[in-house]
């Protein structure tokens, strides 16, 4: 996770406040270029730009996620965060769990 990352997801969700982490945290990765939804407490990613941004370093888009990810759920007013992430670079996919921030 990078500090640039959880900034970006800030930005992206707009200025701080209470929203629908559910409507919002897929509107947000899809201005990255993933195709996200959340359900039952699962987010999964597809569509991961990373062939064309990183194409030799795969995980430069997977730690921007994170941070974005993480930067989203804290705008949002969230109690939750981002956990278990599994990063699959190949097949340009990724799924995370979000759980009560302890």
């Amino acid at each position: 996770m990078t500090p640039t990352g959880e900034e970006w997801g800030r930005y992206l969700i707009g200025r701080p406040g209470s929203y629908d982490v559910e409507a919002e945290l897929p509107r947000v990765l899809g201005r990255l270029g993933f195709e996200a939804s959340l359900a039952g407490g699962k987010l999964q990613l597809s569509r991961c730009p990373c062939s064309t941004v990183a194409p030799d370093k795969p995980e430069i888009m997977c730690t921007l996620a994170e941070g974005v990810i993480e930067g989203a759920l804290a705008a949002a007013g969230s109690a939750k965060t981002a956990t278990s992430f599994d990063h699959d670079s190949e097949r340009r996919r990724c799924s995370a769990r979000l759980a009560k921030r302890k």
